[in-house]
């Protein structure tokens, strides 16, 4: 996995997962990886909408060349461009810009039912992402993927589930 030219996906990426990135989310120990949930940060319901659209212009970024949105073929090749060159925190850093829109979005006394499908709609559409690229990266490196593939199945199971 190559790391993203400088200066790309920056601009796109959610405020607060930069400020989460900086505060230094994951630490290394001798066992592996620490992620405390109480480093969490909070996303507060006045910056739900610019997360949102920051999410989506990120998301989109993150696409491989050969996804189209509208596509039935949206969900099917085996390059993934950018979306594997994070490391073994790529999806881990995806996977918490939907769960601080979906917890805002729950805890909000005016969340429509056109914000709850738009997130349902963001998550459904990353979790087909991150299964196709799942199975793609099993079927072609014969090793599983880095935890973030079970970390984020089962969140996405747990979200819907609450939401």
């Amino acid at each position: 996995m190559t790391a993203l030219p400088k200066g790309t996906g920056a601009a796109e990426r959610p405020k607060i997962l930069s400020s989460w990135m900086q505060k230094g989310y994951l630490k290394k120990t001798k066992g592996g990886l620490d992620a405390t949930h109480a480093n969490m940060l909070v996303l507060e319901p006045e910056n739900l909408k610019t997360h949102v659209q920051s999410f989506n212009a990120w998301w989109k970024f993150l696409q491989p060349e050969w996804r189209e949105e509208t596509a039935v073929e949206a969900y099917t090749g085996s390059d993934f461009g950018v979306l594997n060159t994070r490391g073994q925190t790529g999806w881990i850093l995806i996977v918490a810009c939907l769960w601080w829109w979906g917890t805002t979005l729950a805890g909000a006394e005016d969340s429509s039912t056109q914000a709850k499908g738009d997130w349902r709609k963001a998550l459904t559409d990353t979790l087909k992402m991150l299964r196709l690229d799942s199975v793609s990266y099993q079927e072609y490196m014969l090793i599983p993927k880095a935890c973030a593939s079970h970390f984020g199945v089962w969140l996405f199971w747990y979200s819907a589930k609450k939401g």
